[in-house]
Parts: C-alpha cells; sequence; structure tokens
C-alpha cells in the first residue's frame, strides 16, 4: 500500500479514536483543560505505536520509558489519561 495512505488512514483510525474518547470524558463529567490534555497525550499515545500492536505491555513499555522525560506528576496524567 502506498506509505501516503497507509498514513492517512491511521490519521483516520488515531481521529475515530480521540473523537470517542473525548465524548467519553464528556459524558464523565471532566473539565474542559482536562479534556484538553487528556486529548493532547493520547494523540502523543497513539502517534508512538503501531494501533494494531496495542496491549498491556505496549503500554507498560511506553509508559516505562516516560520516567525518564518527564515529572512524576506529569507521568500520573499520562497514567490517568490510558
Amino acid at each position: 500500500m502506498n506509505k501516503k495512505l497507509e498514513k492517512f488512514g491511521k490519521r483516520l483510525i488515531m481521529k475515530e479514536i480521540i473523537e470517542k474518547y473525548k465524548k467519553y470524558l464528556i459524558v464523565n463529567g471532566c473539565a474542559y483543560t482536562t479534556i484538553s490534555s487528556y486529548i493532547q497525550r493520547i494523540d502523543y499515545f497513539l502517534n508512538k505505536v503501531e494501533l494494531d500492536s496495542i496491549s498491556t505491555e505496549t503500554i507498560r513499555d511506553y509508559l516505562f520509558n516516560l520516567n525518564d522525560k518527564f515529572s512524576p506528576s506529569t507521568l500520573n496524567i499520562y497514567k490517568c489519561e490510558i
């Protein structure tokens, strides 16, 4: 498959996931700032992993790799978002 088409397809799937997650956060009464923060972080996560390989293990690896990059309070936001 053409790389541009493949990237476009992945982006559409990611957008759909993000929109569903946003609706979930709204329905559960999250504040606008929380929603904005979580959406930003889930977008970052989805760009770092392969969509078809998301598992408990890939999530743990992702969070483990963030340990050296962020403060504990920022890491907590990433954990809550997932």
